[in-house]
Formats: C-alpha cells, sequence, structure tokens
C-alpha cells in the first residue's frame, strides 16, 4: 500500500512524462496490488488477516468469498482504488506529458489508498470469528461493487478532465 500511496504522489507531483510504458505499468501493478491480495486471501482463506476472519469462510462457495470482499470498509475502497489506478493508466497513455488531469486522478487514487490503509485491511485477526452479511450472498453482488466503483472512477475521470480545463484556462488568462 506504501507503494501504491507513493507511486501516485510521485506522478500528482511531478511532470514526469506519462508516456513512459516502464513507470506507468509499474504504477498500475503498485495500485492495483492491494486489491489483488485482498481478494486472494478471501480466496484462499487466509484467517490470519481479521477481514478474512470476519467476513470470509472456508464453507462458504467461491463467488461468496469473493463478494466478501465488500462486507468491510477498506474492501471496496481498494477496489476503487485498483479501478482508479486502471483509469488513469489509460488516461496516462493517451498523451507523452503528464497532464493536469493525470495528476488530479493519481491525487485522487493516494487519497484513496490512504482512507483504506488507515482501516488497516491487512491487520492481524483479533479471533472473532463473524459471518457474511446475507445481502452479499448472492451472485450478483459479486459483480455489482465493480460496476459501481467502475462508474465512480469514470465520473473522477470526467471531472478531472473538467478540472484541468479550469485550472490550464486559468493559467492561460493569467499569463496573458
Amino acid at each position: 500500500m506504501l507503494l501504491a500511496v507513493v507511486s501516485s504522489l510521485i506522478w500528482c507531483f511531478t511532470r514526469l512524462p506519462a508516456g513512459e510504458p516502464l513507470a506507468r505499468h509499474t504504477t498500475l501493478a503498485a495500485q492495483v496490488a492491494p486489491m489483488v491480495f485482498l481478494t486472494t486471501a478471501f480466496i484462499y482463506d487466509f484467517e490470519a488477516l481479521d477481514l478474512v476472519s470476519r467476513y470470509g469462510g472456508n464453507d462458504l462457495p467461491l463467488l461468496y468469498r469473493i463478494s466478501a470482499v465488500w462486507g468491510g470498509r477498506a474492501g471496496p475502497l481498494l477496489l476503487w482504488a485498483a479501478l482508479m489506478g486502471i483509469v488513469t493508466w489509460f488516461m496516462s497513455g493517451r498523451s507523452v506529458s503528464n497532464s493536469v488531469e493525470v495528476r488530479l486522478m493519481h491525487g485522487c487514487t493516494a487519497t484513496i489508498v490512504v482512507i483504506s490503509w488507515i482501516l488497516s485491511p491487512f491487520a492481524d485477526s483479533t479471533g472473532w470469528g463473524g459471518t457474511l452479511n446475507p445481502l452479499l450472498q448472492t451472485d450478483l453482488m459479486v459483480i455489482h461493487p465493480p460496476i459501481v466503483f467502475a462508474y465512480y472512477s469514470l465520473c473522477l475521470a470526467v471531472a478531472s478532465v473538467a478540472l484541468a480545463g479550469l485550472i490550464e484556462g486559468r493559467e492561460a488568462k493569467q499569463v496573458h
């Protein structure tokens, strides 16, 4: 998670060339990795993690183990950060320079990762075993949160493009 925050902040506050493939791919991997690790922990029932011991379970079918990731507050935030990283990756590939909208997206992604980090998604288990909310025990709950958070990510992408236009317009006005 630290690597995701640091790489996002580097892109946010510097003017690195956005088209650099190695840096883009490394940043994307850092932003997506926490979600992949958490989902893997639920799939393989790593009960040493607090979230898995609370919401997961060896007796759950595979699809319900995946939907158990949304049981806590950190899981959806990590999903959102991963999707923001993917959208930002696509946005940064279309220009040579690190544009203002890409920098804004990296700032949003860093903020979401920091908030999820505060919620300690990878904390050690407290020994308290819970159950998965029955509302999450449907096949559609596997795809519902990713669709919703993909939409949120795309809305933030549009907002960052609009905000970047306002910022660049104001800077251009001040120069003249």
